[in-house]
């Protein structure tokens, strides 16, 4: 009977090791076969995007000097830009420029403000501007120009104008581009002190100014 239990413990050992042995031998085959798919996958996705990878590697690599180069382009191309404007030989995207309607409400019926309005282009952008003259005075020939600062316009000098033209003087006051009624350029990287510089010079051009009085407020 002894002989007998221990012959059944045996087997029953030895089926569950090989049990075991099966089951082991089962999850290492399905490793080696994660192993091996995975390898494969890696192996084809960096061969199919081998040229994108040692693309982006060197983009890292060569950054600062890329970033210096497209700021050094930058530098050139608004230079390039200042000078054609200087030289009036720029001209603005319609895209960059935006017109209002001065002829709306909000330019109406404005107080001590009886001028009109004239307009010239330059660099594609319109620029508005007063030009008075008292027909019933003496002519002084003397010519008076407003040059107003940031953030005004023309409408400024309301106060000082109908002395100048009591006095016989002729008045002249602009809206330098992006201020009062000339046209607003969308980008403030495009407003540069050369362009505000070449509207007043082509104002006097336009307007045949000589040995003008030249007001300017702030900036």
């Amino acid at each position: 009977m002894a002989s007998f239990l221990h012959n059944l413990k045996e087997g029953i050992l030895h089926r569950i090791f090989n049990i075991i042995r099966f089951l082991n031998s089962f999850l290492l085959v399905r490793a080696y076969l994660c192993i091996l798919a995975i390898s494969c996958f890696l192996a084809r996705y960096t061969f199919t995007n081998a040229l994108s990878i040692i693309s982006n590697i060197l983009s890292i690599l060569t950054f600062p000097d890329r970033t210096l180069r497209a700021v050094e382009t930058e530098k050139r191309r608004r230079q390039e830009m200042r000078l054609k404007v200087m030289l009036g030989d720029w001209l603005f995207s319609p895209s960059d420029v935006l017109r209002l309607d001065t002829a709306g409400k909000r330019f109406q019926n404005l107080p001590d403000w009886p001028y009109k309005s004239k307009y010239f282009r330059w660099c594609g952008v319109r620029v508005a501007y007063v030009d008075e003259k008292d027909p019933s005075r003496q002519p002084s020939g003397k010519s008076v120009v407003f040059v107003h600062g940031n953030p005004s316009w023309s409408f400024l000098f309301r106060g000082v104008m109908p002395s100048l033209l009591e006095a016989g003087h002729r008045v002249v006051a602009v809206d330098l581009i992006g201020f009062g009624k000339s046209d607003k350029l969308l980008r403030p990287e495009l407003y540069t002190l050369e362009l505000h510089v070449s509207t007043v010079r082509q104002l006097f051009v336009e307007l045949d100014l000589r040995d003008a009085i030249l007001f300017g407020h702030d900036w």
